[in-house]
């Protein structure tokens, strides 16, 4: 894989916690939570059914703590 393909991958990949990270770039992900379960507490019937779940889970996950991460992000 080439220099650029894996700095592309890394840009795409979830939010990580990896040991090395400065506080200022933990913060940042943690605002990116954030404002991703915001984006999701906004979202209408037809925008929920797209992304395959309910509104009741939508609101489950968009009242979660930032660092209430799910697994799949702490890769």
């Amino acid at each position: 894989m080439s220099t650029t393909m894996k700095a592309t991958a890394n840009r795409l990949a979830p939010i990580t916690w990896m040991p090395g990270k400065t506080l200022v770039a933990r913060l940042m992900e943690l605002q990116a939570i954030r404002n991703e379960r915001r984006r999701l507490a906004a979202m209408d019937a037809a925008q929920l059914a797209d992304v395959g779940i309910s509104a009741r889970e939508a609101l489950a996950e968009s009242k979660r703590a930032a660092w209430d991460a799910p697994e799949r992000w702490l890769r």
